[in-house]
This record gives C-alpha cells, sequence and structure tokens, in this order.
C-alpha cells in the first residue's frame, strides 16, 4: 500500500488482514511462551495451522508432480517448525524490544530473494517504507533503554537513600 489518492486496491486488505493475523501470532507466541513449553506451543501453533487451512487446501490442492517437489514442501514445513521453535525460544528469553530487529531482517530477506528470483528491483516508496518501519523499531529501542536506565538509576537512589 503507498501514499496516495488513487484509492485502496480491494487486495491491499489482504495484506491488512495478513499483518494483523502476524502481530496477533506473534502477541499470542509471547504470552504462551510465558506458561508452557517450547514444545508444548509449536505443537498447538502447527495443529490450529493445519486445522484452519484445512478447509482452503480441500478446495486449492494440486498434488505434487515429482518427488523433488515433495521434499521441498516437507523441507519448508520442517524449516518452518524449526524457525518457530525457535522464535518461542526467543520470547521465553529475551524482551520483545530485543527481538524486534531480528524481524526487521525480514525486510532484508524480502528484497534479496525478491531480486534475486523475481527480478523485482524495489521501488523509492518501498525503500521510504523500510526506512519509516526501521527507524520506528530504532526509536522504540532506544526509548526502552534509556527507560530502564533511568528505573535502575531510581532503584539505585532509592536503595541508597535507605
Amino acid at each position: 500500500m503507498r501514499p496516495g489518492a488513487g484509492g485502496i486496491h480491494p487486495a491491499a486488505l489482504l495484506t491488512l488482514g495478513g499483518s494483523v493475523c502476524y502481530a496477533l501470532y506473534g502477541i499470542i507466541t509471547r504470552l504462551l511462551a510465558r506458561s508452557d513449553s517450547n514444545e508444548t506451543t509449536l505443537f498447538y501453533t502447527n495443529v490450529v495451522g493445519a486445522v484452519a487451512m484445512l478447509p482452503v487446501v480441500l478446495f486449492v490442492w494440486t498434488t505434487p508432480e515429482s518427488v523433488r517437489i515433495v521434499a521441498l514442501m516437507l523441507m519448508m514445513g520442517a524449516l518452518g517448525s524449526f524457525g518457530h521453535f525457535l522464535l518461542i525460544a526467543g520470547h521465553r528469553l529475551a524482551p520483545a524490544s530485543v527481538l524486534s530487529p531480528f524481524i526487521y531482517t525480514q525486510m532484508i530477506w524480502a528484497v534479496t530473494l525478491g531480486y534475486l528470483v523475481f527480478a523485482q528491483v524495489p521501488n523509492h516508496w518501498t525503500m521510504v517504507g523500510a526506512g519509516i518501519i526501521v527507524a520506528s523499531g530504532l526509536y522504540i529501542i532506544n526509548r526502552e533503554r534509556k527507560l530502564r536506565s533511568d528505573e535502575a538509576a531510581a532503584a539505585t537512589s532509592e536503595a541508597a537513600g535507605h
């Protein structure tokens, strides 16, 4: 989606919906990481994802043409599950403000793979949007760091005063 008076194409709502789902996924993963084991969280998110996609798959499934495609599909599922396992472990061990810069690498991968696979070069609006997102994240990280240091200084002076 880009700024301008051209209106919003209805397909842009899919992007908005995907963004909302991804945000909810991150929040729920963070909440579950507090109480459930990594394995339990991974199991249930995989089951929920499979059940949610089953009605869609029934209408669009095409049998893979070769064993190579089946192997690639299995590899993609295994690597996706492993990545989610690491995300769950990360949420258990670090605050979200520490993890968010790593999520920004998705933009780098998307641009790189878009270029390598589809020969798509990002335009200036894409770069401006990415810059705004990264700048916002860096601002939040800096603000959180200052708040923590202010809280630590207040706790230290309070402890020294008593």
